[in-house]
């Protein structure tokens, strides 16, 4: 029945069903519509319907658009807000270098990771921070692991399964395991020589620091140092530029510490800083632990706690994580892992036009 009232502006008569017909908007106005589309790893662009509008301009040069699904996922955490944020754009071919890079300043985590095909692996991910690109990070593979899942792009489905995921330090195995958890082989997890020395670093920190200081490459070089108590590890608060100055000095991008207690609530208390890299302190580090287990088998001191540990990590910046850690017998393997969530999914839309390049909101 019709409603009685006059049709809005733009709009066409009702059909034979009553449905309305929109009346065409570019033979009046000349004004190009375009429907706008969302980016699925699976199906690549689709339309969203309903959602149509001009094409925008910057002075003679349209613009175009690309969109990127992406994830925020808390990593090492089981609550939401809790645990360490990766965000995670899904089918990046396509985007170059600086434009990554770009993306990752805007999101400003700590790292933020690209995926992309692999023709060695089931995927392969480029891990970026706010100023530079790491061959590996602990974290960002659990957290880019869990949404490859989740989206269906690699072994879909519940329960066990595993993949192994190509990086720039090599490739990664990974586990999703029957308690919902997942865990990652590291690629690398070797010492590279001596850090600060331990009065030096002591007086930084505020506390104890026990011999020996090394530097162990995990994909990033993390100086180490094992102090007094989980409670010094808690209490230390380390002055930024120095910090950056001396883990300058020993080639290492940050500086992980770790110490025992019942304070800790797991085996070991970790925190890790990286101010050198924008990273003031790394809320839940997964590479981070992996060079705390990588100094535990050298200094023997794993012998104490086993080869398979919680670590605690981020209680100081109220993001309380737990980081599952394991080193083979033979200790040539570290594996890291723990759950995984995703927080907010959606669409990263970037626009371009004549020089311009931006990311929109």
């Amino acid at each position: 029945m019709p409603s009685g009232r006059p049709a809005r502006p733009g709009r066409g008569p009702p059909s034979s069903t009553g449905a309305r017909r929109r009346a065409p908007t570019a033979s009046a106005t000349g004004v190009r519509r375009r429907v706008r589309t969302s980016y699925s790893p699976l199906v690549g662009f689709r339309p969203t319907l309903g959602s149509a509008r001009p094409i925008p301009t910057i002075g003679e040069q349209p613009v175009s658009a690309q969109s990127f699904e992406i994830r925020y996922v808390d990593v090492f955490a089981e609550r939401p807000l809790l645990g360490n944020p990766v965000a995670v754009v899904l089918g990046a071919e396509g985007l170059d270098d600086a434009t990554m890079q770009a993306i990752a300043r805007w999101t400003n985590l700590s790292e933020t990771t690209f995926v992309l095909d692999s023709a060695v692996a089931d995927y392969r991910v480029r891990i970026f921070s706010t100023v530079g690109e790491f061959p590996f990070a602990g974290h960002p593979t659990i957290g880019t692991a869990h949404a490859v899942r989740e989206v269906g792009l690699v072994a879909p489905g519940d329960g066990p399964a595993a993949a192994t995921m190509e990086c720039e330090a090599g490739l990664v195995p990974i586990v999703w395991n029957v308690d919902g958890t997942i865990t990652a082989t590291v690629p690398v997890s070797r010492m590279v020589g001596p850090g600060s020395g331990v009065t030096e670093l002591g007086d930084l920190l505020g506390g104890e620091v026990s011999e020996p200081v090394l530097v162990i490459d995990t994909g990033p070089h993390w100086m180490v140092a094992a102090m007094g108590s989980a409670a010094q590890v808690m209490a230390a608060e380390p002055d930024g530029d120095r910090l950056a100055a001396m883990c300058g000095a020993a080639k290492a991008s940050g500086l992980t510490i770790y110490g025992f207690g019942p304070e800790g609530g797991g085996a070991v208390e970790v925190r890790s800083f990286a101010p050198g890299d924008g990273v003031p302190e790394d809320p839940v580090c997964g590479s981070g632990n992996a060079a705390v287990a990588r100094h535990l088998e050298a200094t023997g001191a794993l012998a104490g706690i086993g080869r398979s540990y919680t670590a605690r990590q981020g209680r100081a910046v109220g993001r309380d994580g737990r980081v599952a850690v394991q080193v083979s017998e033979d200790g040539a393997e570290i594996s890291i892992g723990g759950p995984a969530l995703t927080v907010v999914s959606g669409d990263l839309r970037l626009r371009t036009g004549g020089e311009k390049s931006e990311v929109v909101d």
